[in-house]
């Protein structure tokens, strides 16, 4: 009888230890994403020579880079390397909240080599992904890039 009983205790005990355990990461993951929101794009879709505008959770990586319709990848913020001069600094994107983005005037380094040469970014219709990450040349294996999606119409 007292083994029953020792036996129930420590189920009950443990199911008690479970439900506050789920209770705790489902609550730290609200706490987290509501201190943490996602980095979003304005307007979604766009126009040439309108402006978009990037919203982003602080802090936030400090490489901004954009995947386009034609799968070419322009690197918009990193750190300045050698004599290779960035389109932004990333020390100046890092503190960025809002960058706004001017699809007429946007340039982008398909490589971070010297021989990069700064090209515009919107140049046909379709769905560019914009990329905020700690360091793009890398796969994000534990999901913390920021992304987010515009239509562009020519």
């Amino acid at each position: 009888m007292i083994i029953n009983n020792t036996k129930k205790r420590c189920l009950v005990i443990g199911r008690l230890i479970a439900v506050l355990v789920l209770f705790l990461i489902a609550n730290s993951t609200r706490h987290a994403l509501a201190e943490n929101p996602r980095m979003r794009c304005e307007p979604q879709t766009i126009k040439a020579r309108q402006t978009l505008t990037v919203h982003m959770p602080m802090p936030h990586g400090g490489e901004l880079g954009v995947w386009t319709p034609e799968n070419k990848f322009f690197f918009i913020a990193f750190e300045p390397e050698q004599d290779i001069k960035p389109p932004i600094p990333m020390a100046k994107f890092k503190n960025l909240r809002m960058l706004k983005i001017n699809t007429a005037s946007a340039v982008g380094l398909e490589s971070i080599s010297r021989n990069a040469v700064p090209e515009h970014i919107f140049t046909v219709s379709g769905k560019y992904r914009f990329i905020v990450s700690n360091n793009l040349e890398t796969e994000d294996e534990e999901g913390h890039n920021l992304i987010c999606d515009v239509d562009f119409k020519r």
